[in-house]
């Protein structure tokens, strides 16, 4: 017995130490208390080989979930960590930090936590940022930070950088659902815009109406959705079309697919390459 003791000790060593040869980074689970929400907040984070022992600190992604998601979306069926793993081995990417934070279904806006999911924006843009960057070697200028997300969270990536933009270098959206019209069907809003639904705060947190036309707010914008994903598609044209009007430097990649992980754990890749840009 003890001797097989001695075998396992070292092989889980070997595995340990080919793990790291290899430059594979890894996906953990974390959490931390966050006063906006007064609760505790979950995120997945995805560190570069290493990088505990590194001297260097790195560009911070966040990427977001969609509708009924949560933050382990992107490891289980994104792959995210596969991904970026590739592309930084083939020199194609720089590592960077990637969190992936538990927004609930709160369109990554802040609501009234009597009636909805609370104060997920400011989770994210105060309490999350603030405590990333307090625990992880990331770098802390505006040029080193990226946001993107898919559906709602495509919805949250550009609500986010729009508002805030000198804290992000540049944003993505994946198959959003962001319409510049408050739909019939509004119930999977979840009461984030008020219960009634206050249509003026509908419009003043679209992503349409936060986008700026001073050339001083503006950053680099790749949006992409799947050409069978026949409502999203047509929200995702409109976007472009309402930022190339604004001047912003905006890419549009129509892709084969449909609302599905097909194509977000497709699109993660080019997201990635863009932000390298």
């Amino acid at each position: 017995m003890k001797i097989y003791r001695t075998f396992l000790s070292a092989l889980a060593f070997t595995l340990i130490l080919s793990n790291s040869a290899s430059g594979q980074g890894s996906i953990s689970t974390e959490s931390f208390f966050s006063k906006a929400l007064n609760k505790e907040m979950n995120y997945n984070i995805y560190l570069p080989d290493d990088y505990i022992n590194s001297d260097d600190e790195f560009p911070l992604f966040l990427l977001l979930h969609g509708y009924t998601g949560d933050h382990t979306d992107w490891k289980k069926q994104g792959h995210v960590d596969k991904t970026l793993n590739r592309l930084i081995k083939d020199g194609q990417s720089t590592p960077m930090i990637v969190v992936m934070p538990d927004g609930g279904n709160s369109w990554y806006v802040d609501s009234d936590p009597e009636t909805s999911w609370g104060h997920y924006e400011t989770a994210i843009i105060e309490d999350l940022v603030k405590h990333i960057e307090k625990n992880y070697p990331v770098l802390k200028d505006k040029n080193s930070r990226f946001i993107a997300g898919l559906s709602m969270g495509g919805y949250g990536a550009l609500h986010l950088a729009f508002k805030y933009p000198d804290l992000f270098e540049a944003a993505s959206s994946m198959s959003a659902a962001y319409m510049q019209k408050v739909p019939d069907n509004y119930t999977y809003l979840e009461k984030t815009f008020g219960e009634p639904l206050n249509r003026d705060k509908y419009q003043r947190e679209s992503p349409f109406n936060l986008a700026s036309t001073d050339s001083t707010r503006q950053m680099p914008v790749y949006i992409t959705c799947g050409d069978d994903d026949l409502r999203l598609y047509h929200y995702s044209v409109d976007m472009y079309d309402t930022l190339t009007a604004k001047k912003y430097p905006v890419e549009l990649r129509i892709t084969d697919g449909a609302h599905t992980w097909e194509v977000w754990a497709r699109e993660i890749e080019n997201v990635i390459r863009f932000f390298n840009q």
